[in-house]
């Protein structure tokens, strides 16, 4: 009876290990709970009516902000475009000199207001008189009887060309000519004595500009990479192609610009002509247009001086475009942009001009940059949306 009572004892305790042994190996079933739906759909609801309140704010924000800017919004623009082109230099003077960020901002405005001042003074005192003393030139030269002696020659040359056409026709297009060229030049000063004040507002805006955005670029390009829709990938790439197409093309004209003109003020002071400085200054301008610019000026001179009977001056000035001045287009600008971001030069040529005609003098800036932000938006879309990419990743994805 002990025996049996001992027996069934032991093997309820067996039992029991077993069955612990079992609940340890073989995992609980925890129950399936519903999904709260209600919480997740107030969330969803939530996040779209904050995104449209802030596209909304944004949106109506943004165009109040360019009704209010909008008559210095070139300065601005330019301020923006030259802050970009500057941070990296920022960044190297600040890792060098181990200043403040106040301390080397104000080092980069300081040069840059010695620059202005320079300029400005140097457009007061020399450009401005010299404009007004070729225009006070031509219309001597047309009352004179010497534009009667430029027919003639005008005359004989398109005669050898069997170009047939009236002196008295060739007398009024050259009278003409002169006269607008003339009236642009007054037009072109008086309008800057008028617009003296302004000048001086989008001067100093464009310096508090710089001051504000130089040091702050790198947090704008962070808050650019966290509000973009396109990804902190794809926002980077578009980032980095704009800001070495910017630096090729815009330092790049420049300097290449600033070049060509210093060559042709010193021929044209070499070969003894008046208003060098003005001259030099128009081929400045003309400069940034690649590899016609200062093509049209120094041919557009020699024909003038072949005219006139001046044929040692046309001569050295299509040797000094042939030798030195094409060759600042063919060799060095290829140079200041980087290969994987170049565009063609008849591309360029376009964007300049249709600039010009669209801004005015700073088209010469925004034509180029406008042209820059549309390839690269163009090329960044192509590398991940476009066809090529999407089959790309079908391919992957499917391999998975």
């Amino acid at each position: 009876m002990n025996t049996s009572k001992s027996t069934n004892s032991d093997n309820s305790r067996h039992n029991g290990r077993l069955m612990n042994l079992l609940y340890k190996v073989i995992p609980k079933k925890s129950p399936i709970k519903s999904p709260d739906t209600t919480k997740e759909v107030e969330y969803l609801l939530g996040d779209v009516r904050a995104k449209v309140f802030f596209g909304v704010a944004f949106f109506v924000l943004a165009i109040l902000l360019a009704i209010t800017f909008m008559p210095y919004a070139g300065a601005l623009i330019l301020a923006l475009l030259l802050a970009a082109i500057l941070h990296p230099t920022y960044s190297r003077l600040q890792r060098k000199l181990q200043w403040s960020p106040r301390m080397i901002t104000s080092l980069i405005i300081v040069i840059f207001i010695a620059l202005a001042s320079l300029v400005v003074f140097f457009i007061i005192k020399n450009l401005l008189a010299e404009a007004i003393a070729l225009s006070n030139s031509i219309n001597t030269f047309i009352a004179s009887g010497e534009v009667n002696q430029l027919t003639t020659r005008l005359q004989e040359i398109l005669n050898s060309l069997n170009i047939n056409i009236s002196s008295q026709d060739v007398s009024k297009y050259i009278v003409q000519f002169l006269q607008q060229f003339s009236s642009q030049l007054v037009g072109s000063v008086t309008a800057l004595i008028q617009n003296l004040f302004s000048f001086f507002v989008a001067v100093s805006l464009f310096f508090a500009a710089l001051i504000f955005l130089i040091p702050r670029m790198g947090t704008i390009k962070k808050i650019a990479l966290e509000v973009s829709p396109l990804g902190r990938a794809i926002t980077a790439s578009y980032i980095e192609k704009t800001q070495l197409l910017l630096r090729g093309t815009v330092l790049g004209s420049f300097a290449i610009s600033l070049s060509a003109s210093t060559i042709m003020g010193v021929t044209f002071y070499l070969l003894g002509i008046p208003n060098a400085i003005l001259f030099a200054t128009i081929a400045f301008f003309l400069g940034f247009i690649p590899y016609l610019g200062t093509a049209i000026f120094t041919f557009g001179a020699a024909i003038i001086f072949g005219v006139l009977g001046q044929y040692n001056q046309a001569v050295i000035l299509i040797l000094v475009q042939l030798l030195l001045l094409n060759q600042l287009d063919l060799v060095f600008r290829p140079i200041t942009v980087p290969k994987k971001v170049r565009i063609h030069p008849a591309l360029m040529i376009i964007a300049v001009l249709s600039g010009l005609a669209a801004f005015g003098m700073l088209g010469l800036i925004f034509g180029p940059v406008i042209l820059v932000l549309f390839i690269s938006t163009v090329e960044i879309y192509r590398q991940n949306y476009g066809v090529e990419a999407t089959s790309t990743s079908a391919k992957a994805t499917s391999v998975k």
